[in-house]
């Protein structure tokens, strides 16, 4: 078991995980519910080691969080992206794996190009959403 401070939390680059820095190290973590957890508070965690290429990482598991010292400073504004923010933006990697295929196909080939696709990514993802939820709907899900 591990202990230390909340240094940082944030959203990883792809947003699909949390960049938590703890003394000093980061690590990856799955459970966007740590991101109520205040800066400066302690935390208790087990970690794990998996590779991605060249790269390993270092994931944050079975976590608990103590409370926040007296000492600690509020921010005026928060820091990190909400929860119901991801509820949202449900779209978003259907949207950026889209943009992405396009992309690499080379059906984009100007950046001007990128927010025309997008916006069809999302129309088609929302379009999705809603036949899903009709019992007569072609698609099966």
């Amino acid at each position: 078991m591990i202990t230390g401070k909340i240094e940082s939390i944030q959203d990883s680059k792809s947003g699909k995980t949390v960049s938590v820095k703890v003394n000093g190290k980061y690590y990856s973590c799955s459970d966007f519910t740590i991101k109520n957890a205040p800066i400066g508070s302690e935390i208790a965690f087990e970690t794990s080691e998996s590779q991605y290429g060249d790269v390993t990482i270092n994931w944050l598991n079975d976590w608990s969080v103590g409370e926040k010292p007296a000492n600690a400073p509020s921010p005026s504004a928060p820091t990190t992206t909400t929860t119901s923010d991801y509820v949202d933006r449900w779209y978003m990697p259907f949207v950026s794996n889209t943009v992405a295929h396009a992309i690499q196909s080379q059906a984009i080939t100007q950046p001007t190009e990128i927010e025309k696709w997008a916006r069809a990514a999302k129309s088609a993802a929302f379009n999705l959403e809603r036949k899903g939820s009709d019992a007569d709907s072609d698609v099966g899900f």
